[in-house]
């Protein structure tokens, strides 16, 4: 089918070649169809012409794909045309590879009839001007909704059904935003994200579209300032294994460290990669791309991911547990079980750690690594996190008043209940209604959590130790503290990563940070939990570090509150004689 673009607007075309008889011939029926012709002899003098269609030889592409040529950095901020290689027809699948790397707008292979190729650069400069003009409402530092990009990709559906020309989206998911802004100030971190999707912006084509997701939340400013996932919709002739060279090409570009403020910052990505077809509606395009991003998290740093049929079918279950998610709170599915931490010195149990299952009707119980990703990304993690402290305290003043000797009950604060400004009077009120002391509450924050704003966080922070409450940093060696914010902070403990312990007997430098820490804790004099304790070996290693505390399957597993009654007693913490008497 001939490409059905409306006339560009201009037909300039810029041949950077050493004349090959090819490019000679292709040169003379554009001229005889009305293009304005030029030669240069240097790939770097095509960026004086600026919106012109720029005919390469595959020479001046040379090496293999990921190691391109430095004219193109500078082509492509100065000239911002369509680009198109000239195949030599000796190794099609190796030069279509290379120009796919490259980002280029079309490969002009060589058997090809020259009155095609007349057609594609005619193309590549209508879809230019036509595309351009659609970009500008996706700047790339702007946030847009995904009711917007939707209606982009039915539009650019239509356009694709009357040209031939594939339809793609790249999705790429920062990893993780909140943890590498976490030491930036708001303003900062949303500079640092608009500077990062201007660099992702000048290593597209032209053409390509590019948008910041802007969060289902409008109203959730946190979300909206520290979203990190960008949305670029492709249009050409492409298939699946372009679009993987054009995804692994853009995430290189992504993780090279960016300067905002003083403050250096190298992201990492996952990419999400999913490709139109005619019978399936486009805006799912945005979904699919979404659920492959998801995908390439789970598969491992930097990875790219393609939609595909087992991908859609993962991608549906999903959206069916998020669908039944948004009412398992009120259907009562939620229930709390509780593992215990314990002394290292003398084994006693000094505290419980609460932590969320799901037993989802007709189903049984889901992982917390299926649904808590769910809840964070919707919102349902507040409410949750709420409906956890509520339980948490009652429970703690439950097991007091049954008699039982008091010990500390934990509960994690994800990221975003944290930043909710209702989170405060939430712990009042736990603590009101439960008439739990507050000495007895221990909150659990993330790293991330606490690097945002040293300033406002320390003030929150010291809201709660005025109440008496106990705050720990958990999985701490994990994210990006830094140590001056860290001698700052109003805290009382450090939890070890499990990830540091599982290979302390055996590994000289897993031994080695997980010592690192419990020093670094003792010297600003915190207690110090270590996480995920399985084996005796680890427990014996805790044990000459002068490790506080430890908890872990070793000890026991979580467990409803009724086990861990059975549990207290069995270890020597039954009920006292007076609660008995009573």
């Amino acid at each position: 089918m001939s490409p059905d673009w409306p006339a560009p607007p201009h037909f300039d075309v810029v041949f950077v070649t050493g004349a090959a008889p090819r490019a000679q011939a292709l040169a003379e029926r554009l001229s005889a169809a009305g293009a304005a012709v030029r030669w240069c002899r240097e790939a770097a003098e095509a960026s004086a012409h600026a919106g012109a269609a720029v005919v390469v030889e595959l020479t001046q592409l040379a090496g293999e794909p990921g190691e391109l040529p430095a004219w193109l950095d500078a082509w492509r901020a100065a000239c911002g045309g369509p680009l198109l290689v000239l195949g030599t027809g000796a190794d099609e699948a190796r030069e279509f590879a290379l120009a796919a790397a490259a980002g280029t707008s079309d490969f002009l292979a060589a058997q090809e009839p020259l009155e095609l190729g007349v057609e594609r650069v005619r193309a590549a400069l209508a879809r230019h001007a036509a595309l351009a003009a659609s970009r500008r409402s996706f700047d790339a530092g702007q946030l847009v909704g995904a009711e917007d990009i939707c209606g982009m990709l039915r539009a650019a559906a239509e356009r694709s059904q009357c040209s031939g020309s594939a339809l793609g989206v790249l999705c790429f998911d920062l990893d993780p935003v909140r943890q590498l802004m976490g030491s930036l100030p708001v303003a900062q971190a949303e500079a640092w994200l608009v500077r990062l999707g201007e660099r992702l912006r000048n290593a597209c084509r032209s053409v390509d579209r590019l948008a910041r997701l802007r969060s289902a939340r409008e109203s959730d400013s946190v979300s909206r300032t520290s979203r990190g996932e960008f949305v670029l919709v492709l249009e050409g002739r492409f298939d699946e294994a372009r679009l993987l060279a054009v995804s692994r090409r853009l995430a290189a570009v992504v993780r090279e460290p960016l300067d905002v403020g003083g403050h250096t910052l190298a992201a990492s990505c996952y990419v999400g990669v999913a490709l139109w077809s005619a019978d399936a509606p486009a805006e799912e395009l945005l979904e699919h791309a979404r659920a492959a991003a998801f995908a390439a998290r789970r598969a491992g740093l930097g990875a790219s991911v393609f939609f595909d049929a087992a991908l859609k079918e993962r991608a549906v279950a999903r959206a069916e547990l998020e669908s039944a998610l948004r009412g398992a709170l009120e259907r009562g599915e939620f229930e709390l079980h509780y593992q215990p931490r314990m002394c290292v010195a003398s084994g006693r149990t000094l505290g419980f750690e609460a932590l969320l299952r799901w037993n989802l009707q007709g189903r049984g119980m889901v992982s917390p690594a299926d649904f808590i990703p769910i809840a964070e990304e919707t919102g349902l993690i507040v409410p949750l996190g709420r409906w956890v402290l509520g339980e948490a305290c009652a429970q703690a003043a439950r097991w007091q008043a049954q008699g039982f000797e008091p010990t500390h009950m934990a509960v994690n604060l994800s990221p975003l209940q944290f930043r909710d400004p209702r989170l405060f009077a939430d712990v009042e009120g736990a603590l009101r209604r439960s008439q739990l002391d507050p000495r007895w509450l221990e909150l659990e924050l993330t790293e991330s959590s606490l690097m945002h704003d040293v300033d406002a966080v320390s003030a929150a922070l010291q809201r709660f130790k005025a109440l008496g409450i106990t705050i720990s940093i958990d999985d701490f060696g994990t994210g990006y503290s830094s140590l001056a914010y860290l001698r700052r902070l109003p805290i009382d403990a450090l939890k070890i990563d499990r990830s540091f312990l599982r290979e302390v007997t055996r590994e000289p430098d897993d031994a080695s940070i997980a010592t690192a820490i419990v020093l670094l804790a003792k010297c600003l004099r915190l207690r110090v939990v270590a996480e995920g304790v399985e084996t005796p070996g680890q427990l014996a290693f805790l044990r000459i570090l002068k490790c506080d505390e430890a908890q872990g399957y070793l000890f026991a597993r979580p467990a409803p509150a009724s086990e861990c009654e059975r549990w207290l007693t069995r270890a020597g913490q039954a009920p006292l004689e007076r609660s008995a008497a009573a």
